[in-house]
């Protein structure tokens, strides 16, 4: 039986607002998840989001359908 490898992140939506991010991080951690706070810059812009994974991909699938039934934007990445 072959093991797929966990090669799947998934990234929350860009914020201006690290609050929010570190707020939903928050969230996230107290249902058990690991997400790491990112931040990168767009011109002179701060944008922060959320990185979580990696997992395989049906449940990464899984997780991002789940997410944003709960109003909470994600895209599901290959590593």
């Amino acid at each position: 039986k072959k093991i797929e490898k966990k090669r799947w992140i998934l990234e929350t939506e860009l914020v201006s607002i690290k609050e929010k991010a570190e707020s939903l991080r928050e969230k996230l951690k107290k249902e058990g998840h690991s997400p790491a706070l990112k931040m990168k810059k767009i011109d002179d812009i701060h944008v922060y989001y959320l990185v979580l994974g990696p997992y395989d991909q049906l449940t990464a699938e899984k997780l991002r359908i789940q997410f944003i039934t709960r109003g909470i934007k994600v895209d599901i990445n290959r590593l």
